[in-house]
């Protein structure tokens, strides 16, 4: 059972969390969740005290989170990541299992580089996605395009991203490994 006063935090991703409790993500930032389904990091950014801008290709996730969410401290809109193109950019992009679902390379950093442009100087980018870092024969599943070493870097030396902390990868079932990656923008 969780204790009540961890409840929003419930859902969010560990590797996010750990990202708050390391103090980088705070009260008054500015959060864009590309991606954000039915916002399965939403609530404990709320509860934080950050505004966040939600965007989802389902609509029906996008119904959820704007019935769901305090609209007075996030906006929610039915978007694909690729036509991202907001006047603000943001303290922080969050793109939580989502770049893995390209079909391709050239997609995958088509929209890696959609969230990169939404970060302002000084921002963050978070992103977990399947790779092929510490598994390199790994075979991804017909939808997924699985990103290596050489993929990364060559977005952050294009992007001339500044990593924050080690890679980490995990392994899933000796099938794939899941990546966090995360970036600061100069």
């Amino acid at each position: 059972m969780i204790p009540d006063e961890l409840q929003q935090y419930a859902q969010a991703d560990v590797y996010l969390l750990d990202q708050i409790f390391k103090g980088r993500i705070q009260k008054g930032m500015t959060v864009l969740d590309a991606a954000c389904g039915s916002g399965r990091n939403v609530k404990a950014l709320l509860a934080l005290g950050c505004t966040v801008t939600g965007v989802d290709i389902d609509p029906q996730a996008i119904a959820y989170c704007k019935e769901h969410y305090d609209p007075q401290m996030s906006n929610f809109y039915t978007l694909d990541i690729k036509d991202m193109q907001f006047k603000e950019q943001f303290d922080w992009v969050i793109c939580n299992a989502l770049l893995h679902f390209a079909p391709d390379k050239d997609t995958w950093i088509r929209w890696a580089d959609a969230c990169w442009q939404q970060i302002k100087p000084g921002g963050y980018f978070f992103c977990r996605c399947s790779t092929r870092l510490a598994l390199p024969d790994a075979q991804p599943p017909g939808f997924a395009y699985l990103a290596d070493q050489q993929c990364l870097d060559e977005c952050e030396t294009k992007w001339e991203a500044l990593r924050t902390e080690p890679l980490k990868t995990t392994l899933v079932e000796r099938k794939r490994t899941m990546t966090t990656w995360v970036l600061r923008k100069p």
